[in-house]
């Protein structure tokens, strides 16, 4: 007998999504790491491996394994980041993303022990709304690279039944009709989803079932421009701990919040009162700035007549701002609060947010779930 895998992925930015399901087995869940990078096997065969090892945390793949000790592979993941890669965040995401896909299958494969020969695949790859364009050329290379490959030298060979590109923000507008039916989602006028992530941001709009791309649209306007932000006001920080702080602090800037203190402390051992006014500071100007510029993109996109769904990480960063914008141009009488979709987090997604340091990335595994649950459930 031969094996089906379902999986929903979505190569985010800041972290790498995936739900997927063995035969007929209950959906289970992977996060890694979202760098790339290519490497000598050699590289590979003499890093260090210590520390406990699991086919996430050390993945890598290759194509071929003639010459094996000279040709390159691909680091994913924390292996990628151990070895000093960074995140390509202004480069088309599809490309690295077929090789974190390939990565993921391996992983899923080593963790639950799948030996079959060929895997019967089925696949639904998560992109922004403005890369959709490239949707036919990934699905051609996914099927060409998924047929053999190595993760961690174990062959890989897998029979691709089916394909299914979404865009973000689409797991939101799929969930509604799961909920409600075909009907009622065919008989809306505007059913919107706003996705704030890391890299960029998009709004989706469904008319009548039907995306309406007069109404949609990307922008790089990524969570990861205020971080870039902050880091030119107050220099001294890299990305990742910088992220994990701003969402830490959410809207309470100031230089008592004990995170900011932290940060600084950090930096300087010796920081005084002066440093946590500073950084705080910076951190406020940037997140204003950043609104701003949130503010003008959404002038001319604010939903009317619609459900407003909104996700992202940078969407729950930002919810307070987002509700209080919703008032402020008074669409109350469009849109109250009641159309407004926040999602929730279910069982699922809190069983793997629980493998979390910070457990309220729960809330950016929403549309991944949305999509899966669409899909396979």
């Amino acid at each position: 007998m031969s094996t089906q895998l379902n999986i929903a992925f979505d190569p985010g930015s800041s972290l790498s999504k995936t739900f997927y399901q063995v035969d007929d087995g209950q959906p289970m869940s992977f996060l890694m790491e979202p760098e790339c990078l290519e490497v000598s096997s050699a590289s590979i065969r003499q890093r260090a491996r210590t520390g406990v090892i699991t086919p996430t945390n050390d993945a890598w793949i290759q194509f071929s394994k003639r010459g094996k000790n000279s040709s390159s592979c691909f680091a994913i993941g924390l292996l990628a980041k151990q070895l000093h890669a960074t995140p390509q965040l202004r480069e088309v995401k599809y490309k690295s993303a077929i090789l974190k896909l390939l990565t993921v299958i391996g992983a899923i494969c080593e963790t639950e022990r799948i030996t079959e020969e060929v895997i019967e695949l089925s696949v639904v790859f998560m992109l922004p709304w403005s890369e959709l364009s490239d949707q036919a050329a990934m699905q051609e290379e996914i099927r060409a690279k998924s047929k053999k490959f190595y993760f961690r030298d174990q062959e890989i060979r897998c029979e691709l039944e089916r394909i299914a590109v979404a865009a973000e923000g689409g797991g939101f507008a799929f969930h509604l009709m799961n909920e409600h039916g075909q009907d009622w989602f065919t008989s809306r006028s505007q059913i919107c989803t706003l996705m704030l992530g890391h890299r960029n941001s998009s709004l989706l709009t469904f008319s009548m079932g039907r995306v309406d791309p007069r109404m949609s649209e990307t922008t790089d306007l990524g969570f990861i421009q205020l971080v870039e932000k902050v880091q030119r006001q107050v220099s001294g920080y890299d990305n990742d701990e910088l992220t994990k702080a701003l969402y830490a602090i959410e809207d309470d800037i100031s230089a008592e919040n004990q995170t900011i203190q932290r940060l600084a402390r950090q930096r300087d051992q010796d920081a005084g009162k002066k440093d946590f006014s500073s950084l705080a500071s910076g951190i406020e100007s940037s997140r204003l700035e950043y609104i701003q510029l949130i503010k003008d993109w959404l002038h001319n996109l604010t939903p009317h007549r619609s459900i407003l769904c909104i996700g992202g990480g940078g969407g729950y960063y930002l919810r307070n701002f987002l509700s209080e914008h919703l008032d402020q141009h008074n669409l109350s009488e469009h849109l109250d609060q009641h159309n407004i979709v926040w999602g929730d987090p279910s069982e699922p997604i809190l069983a793997t947010s629980e493998q979390l340091d910070d457990p309220s990335l729960n809330r950016r595994l929403i549309d991944v779930w949305y999509v899966f649950e669409y899909y396979y459930c």
